[in-house]
């Protein structure tokens, strides 16, 4: 199970994931008051902006939450230039960005590529933010249609999205996310 929780975000939000499938009873404290609630997936995120400056426990199952910071996730992306070519290498720091689970995700490359048509390469991308809605579970999870054709995907779940504090609670705090990241759907 390994539940972890998390309240350094946006200053309002509780994440909590744990491991496996299925519904799970999530129990959130603060203060003199506790919230239940069944989560249908393996993570959870409630606004609780009354917990502001609280310390906030969780438990998943009755197994309680240790505390963890996000991390910026590193991720291997597979480019794929479409019929055209890339008129110009692609430089390190472009970002690309796509929605995940209902989110906007940003990666960014860590390093200069350069395609010519019907090619691909794989490389290692960073997350442009250090939050939850950047890990990447799956294969495909993040997809980005580039013109003509192209496509960036990665090819398998993210590393390093967050490590442990070993602590048992967590309090509300804003972490600063850098810059907005306005996805437009076509």
């Amino acid at each position: 199970m390994n539940p972890v929780m998390t309240g350094a975000w946006d200053g309002s939000h509780l994440w909590l994931q744990w491991e496996g499938d299925g519904p799970a009873e999530v129990s959130i404290s603060f203060g003199t008051r506790i919230r239940l609630f069944t989560a249908k997936r393996p993570w959870f995120h409630i606004s609780i902006p009354e917990a502001g400056g609280k310390e906030i426990t969780a438990t998943v199952n009755e197994v309680a939450a240790v505390e963890a910071r996000f991390l910026f996730s590193r991720c291997k992306f597979e480019w794929k230039a479409g019929s055209s070519p890339v008129s110009h290498s692609l430089t390190e720091a472009v970002t690309v960005a796509a929605l995940v689970d209902g989110a906007v995700c940003a990666y960014k490359l860590l390093e200069s590529i350069s395609l010519a048509p019907e090619c691909s390469c794989v490389t290692e991308m960073e997350a442009y933010q250090a939050a939850p809605w950047c890990q990447l579970d799956h294969p495909d999870h993040f997809t980005f249609a580039l013109p003509d054709g192209g496509l960036v995907r990665n090819v398998e779940p993210s590393i390093s999205d967050y490590e442990l504090t070993g602590a048992t609670s967590t309090r509300l705090s804003t972490i600063n996310p850098g810059p907005f990241i306005l996805l437009i759907p076509a």
